[in-house]
């Protein structure tokens, strides 16, 4: 018989030891067998590594890190190109106007098909072959113009002229001159137009003397009082490296380095970013006029031929190319070479 003050005790099952388990032994062996039939490198005792993180995109790159990176661009093309002076001043260039862009993007040079020298050596052949056409086009007719003339004012002598003209002495006939047409062409070659629309848009960004302050203390300043994205930094470095080493368009020097990154830095924003600084704050951090500011961005967007939207791959490749650039210019900076760009990098 059980007392009433016994009180039952319960005791807990034994911990569970899933090696040891009947149940679970089957069930491992069997996903030990599909992992193994599935990938034969695979071991069932070896645990699953985590899947590799994808590389961060340009646009996830810190505005910081990106302006740094802006900053040795910038002292890379600086390099060996201490002080280029601009192109002489053509007085009959015309200067670049919103009313002839559309006329102005179709006779830009550098477009996909026509970036080399060559190309514009035949176009300038082909100018000069066609003014020497037309001036001995216009030669040809006026000496026909000439005989003509001459033709219709020679006198039709009869034969009872020519008797009453027997043993007399004859008067001699003057014959009338051309009139004057003016100095004769010259067989002058033309200039190429781009050259001169060209020269004209580059001597805008040169100052007279290089400015006081460095390149890398004026994009600081740029940055401390109008920050931009990492995008506006990336893009206004890859853009420069093109100009100045892919195409060669304009070069980098202490005297146009300065309006060159104002105009590319506000272009870029304009064009990338849903809001950007007022166009008064931007001019007067960066030290130049509001219209001037206007014409500095007109001036960069023919210079950068009008292509300023981009892609995520275009600017990984460009970064690619832009860090092969650094690590060469690091590497072998004080070399001659350096001048080549690019082309020296393949070799």
């Amino acid at each position: 018989m059980i007392a009433v003050n016994e009180v039952a005790v319960l005791v807990p099952p034994p911990a569970p030891v899933p090696s040891q388990d009947p149940f679970v032994i089957p069930l491992r062996a069997a996903e030990a067998a599909a992992a193994t039939t599935a990938s034969p490198l695979a071991s069932p005792l070896t645990p699953m590594s985590p899947p590799v993180p994808k590389p961060a995109g340009p646009l996830q790159m810190k505005p910081l890190l990106a302006l740094e990176l802006l900053t040795d661009v910038v002292e890379m093309l600086l390099h060996n190109h201490e002080d280029i002076p601009p192109s002489p001043h053509d007085p009959t260039a015309t200067m670049t106007n919103m009313r002839g862009m559309e006329a102005e993007k179709v006779h830009i040079i550098r477009s996909n098909s026509e970036r080399d020298l060559a190309r514009m050596r035949q176009l300038a052949l082909k100018d000069e072959q066609t003014v020497q056409g037309h001036s001995q086009q216009k030669k040809e007719e006026q000496q026909q113009q000439q005989q003509q003339q001459q033709r219709l004012q020679r006198p039709q002598s009869s034969g009872a002229d020519k008797g009453q003209l027997q043993g007399a002495q004859a008067q001699p006939q003057l014959q009338p001159q051309p009139p004057a047409t003016g100095d004769p062409p010259l067989d002058v070659p033309m200039p190429h137009p781009f050259s001169a629309q060209h020269n004209a848009v580059t001597r805008r960004f040169y100052s007279k003397h290089p400015p006081q302050i460095t390149a890398r203390e004026y994009l600081q300043r740029l940055h401390k009082y109008c920050t931009h994205s990492s995008g506006v930094y990336i893009w206004t470095a890859l853009t420069l490296f093109r100009l100045a080493r892919t195409e060669g368009t304009m070069q980098v020097t202490p005297r146009n380095v300065h309006r060159l990154l104002l105009a590319a830095l506000d272009v870029a924003s304009k064009a990338l970013e849903d809001h950007s600084w007022p166009h008064a704050r931007i001019a007067q951090v960066g030290g130049v006029k509001n219209g001037e500011l206007t014409r500095l961005e007109v001036s960069f967007c023919f210079l950068s031929n009008f292509e300023l939207q981009t892609t995520t791959e275009r600017m990984v490749d460009g970064l690619i190319e832009i860090q092969r650039a650094l690590e060469y210019w690091k590497t072998d900076g004080g070399n001659e070479r350096w001048g080549n760009g690019v082309r020296d990098m393949a070799t």
